[in-house]
């Protein structure tokens, strides 16, 4: 009676199924209680009404729900993609795809290290703090390296050469930037994503906020150009492992300044420091916009300093006329002590003395000399 009912179940699911045009599920063991038999194309995402041990699977129906035949398909494929380049070939993401035994004349190796390219794809330069020594930006750094684990052959699957995941879901390289002070990723708390290729090539680009320490020389200040040097390399693996590449994939409109400073180029630079450690570098050259420190500063000084030197030497030497020409060199002098405010406030707080300090110190002793010459004349 028992299996004359259950026979009968069986039935009606399979009637209803071909009405609603669902393909007919199999006949399952009471210890079989899975979904295994196929779906339509253009659905995933397996949904399964359980009836006891037994189930009709259906899956999402991108067409009915107002996609296209072609976006259906490819995302078909590339469900079928992740699922078996992670769950089936059981993708472990904490083991790094390095040969360990590589011995360390790595050269003559028949097995390849681990290739690692970063590029330098937009720079923002926010502040530069002169005496702080701290050089403020944003970056956007991408970095390229290939899985071997994560091959698939697109010929199998629609020729889909490309899919697009979370870091979540494989290993990720532990290179970092130093040398700062600090540093954020600025997508936040949200998951990065990564591009993975059919030949196991891996892409992913991160943007930071970084605040790195950046040697500065003002001695020609306000005409100065700086180089910062942004170090990028690897705290775990041994360079025998991997193999670091630089590139810079920016032009000009992706080198951005701000009032003060111009980024006029940058320049990927690789060094070895050790048997055991690579670093790379990438190079900002800045300029700074003189502007500002020339006409408000530069210009008065000079315009005041030369008006004083007229005003003082351009009469013949009468004793009668000394007091007036020590006004005029007192208040030129009063005038030169509000730009030597501005200065002090503006001049990098370095150990070198600026040139735009040096030129205002000129004017303010040529001035205190010519006040000197009149008021000894005049007490004599």
């Amino acid at each position: 009676m028992r299996s004359t009912s259950i026979l009968l179940i069986a039935v009606l699911l399979i009637g209803m199924s071909m009405a609603a045009g669902v393909p007919s599920p199999k006949l399952l063991s009471p210890f079989q209680p899975t979904c295994n038999w196929s779906c339509n194309a253009g659905q995933i995402n397996t949904c399964c009404m359980h009836l006891g041990f037994r189930s009709v699977v259906t899956e999402f129906d991108y067409i009915g729900n107002g996609e296209t035949a072609e976006y259906a398909y490819y995302m078909k494929n590339a469900s079928l993609i992740l699922e078996e380049i992670i769950t089936k070939r059981k993708y472990d993401k904490s083991l790094a795809p390095l040969f360990e035994p590589m011995t360390d004349n790595f050269i003559e190796s028949k097995t390849r290290r681990l290739d690692i390219t970063f590029g330098l794809n937009f720079v923002k330069l926010f502040n530069m703090d002169a005496e702080k020594q701290i050089l403020e930006a944003r970056l956007e750094l991408a970095m390229d390296w290939r899985d071997a684990r994560l091959v698939w052959d697109k010929r199998k699957f629609g020729n889909v050469s490309s899919i697009v995941t979370t870091t979540e879901s494989i290993w990720i390289p532990d290179t970092c930037i130093t040398n700062t002070k600090k540093l954020e990723v600025v997508t936040g708390q949200a998951p990065q994503n990564v591009r993975i290729f059919s030949n196991g090539s891996i892409h992913m680009v991160t943007a930071y906020f970084t605040e790195t320490a950046c040697s500065i020389d003002a001695n020609i200040f306000p005409f100065d150009k700086q180089n910062c040097s942004i170090p990028v390399l690897s705290l775990t693996y041994l360079a025998k492992w991997i193999s670091l590449h630089y590139r810079v994939n920016t032009v000009s409109s992706t080198l951005v300044g701000n009032g003060e400073w111009l980024v006029l180029n940058a320049l990927p630079i690789a060094a070895k420091i050790s048997e055991n450690l690579e670093i790379g570098s990438f190079l900002l050259m800045i300029k700074r916009v003189p502007n500002f420190y020339v006409y408000v500063i530069a210009l008065p000084c000079f315009i005041l300093t030369s008006l004083s030197i007229i005003g003082m030497f351009w009469s013949p030497n009468h004793k009668k006329e000394q007091l007036a020409k020590l006004s005029i060199g007192l208040t030129s002098l009063v005038s030169l002590t509000v730009l030597m405010e501005m200065l002090a406030d503006a001049i990098p707080k370095t150990q070198a003395f600026p040139l735009l300090g040096i030129y205002v110190v000129a004017c303010l002793g040529v001035i205190s000399m010519r006040c000197d010459i009149d008021f000894m004349s005049i007490i004599l």
